[in-house]
């Protein structure tokens, strides 16, 4: 997978994490893993002048979810991942959100997606910290 213009991120996925209220959703088809998708999603993070502090993918067979947490020059941004298995790199839809929204949007993917996990502690750290 290409570091530099991977699954089509362009202008816009800056340009609305930039100018999000916090919270940023990015919709991804990808024919790689959840492994290569938080790879390349917090490198081009720090490509692009931001610092991960946290990250964590949920899977299951064909989709996932992963979330970052990015500062740069005192800004705070969560950055929540969703990807699908495709045969192609590509960016489906980039929606900024506000927080409450935003965490809506997380929970629901990770319960989808952990389906029964939501007694495991890392999932009852998160729900904590959220």
């Amino acid at each position: 997978m290409e570091s530099v213009g991977g699954f089509g991120w362009d202008g816009s996925v800056w340009n609305a994490l930039e100018n999000s209220p916090g919270w940023l959703t990015v919709v991804l088809r990808t024919p790689v893993g959840p492994r290569e998708v938080e790879s390349f999603v917090e490198e081009e993070l720090r490509r692009h002048g931001w610092s991960v502090d946290f990250k964590a993918n949920w899977w299951v067979f064909g989709y996932g979810v992963a979330l970052f947490e990015a500062f740069r020059h005192g800004k705070r941004r969560s950055v929540v991942v969703k990807w699908v298995s495709g045969g192609r790199d590509e960016v489906l839809k980039v929606e900024p959100l506000d927080e409450e929204t935003g965490r809506c949007e997380l929970f629901s993917m990770v319960e989808m997606v952990s389906d029964g996990l939501m007694n495991d502690p890392v999932l009852r750290n998160m729900t904590g910290r959220y």
